[in-house]
């Protein structure tokens, strides 16, 4: 496709790891919550919905104005989509501080899961 492979692909697993981090920790602690709040799930799917069309699939956000571009960053989707970006089209090194970041608030989430999951156990067999 016109994109050589550069040095800088050796990077990719890190990103590749915070992204499953990212998935595990959203995914559990919405499968934590989802049974004590049932009508949640209708919520969480346009959540879904909506984080894919402002996280840069479609389009690269770097392109944005200033003010825009910083909407668009509070999506962390869209943070390791720049650093996808980056790595395989732009032969660059990804954003360590964002990765480090991302991953993080994963671990806190989980932490915050496993308190929610060990606090609801018996509740959740009454309730599925």
């Amino acid at each position: 496709y016109g994109f050589p492979i550069s040095i800088s692909w050796i990077s990719l697993p890190v990103v590749i790891f915070t992204q499953l981090l990212l998935t595990l920790a959203l995914s559990t602690f919405l499968a934590a919550i989802v049974p004590l709040l049932p009508d949640l799930k209708f919520v969480i799917e346009n959540l879904i919905l909506f984080l894919m069309f402002v996280s840069g699939i479609f389009f690269d956000i770097l392109k944005f104005s200033e003010n825009v571009r910083a909407f668009f960053l509070m999506n962390p989707i869209a943070l390791l989509l720049i650093n996808y970006r980056k790595i395989l089209l732009n032969q660059m090194w990804p954003d360590w501080w964002q990765m480090f970041l991302i991953s993080i608030i994963s671990i806190v989430i989980l932490f915050i899961t496993s308190i929610i999951f060990r606090k609801y156990d018996k509740y959740y067999l009454k309730v599925l």
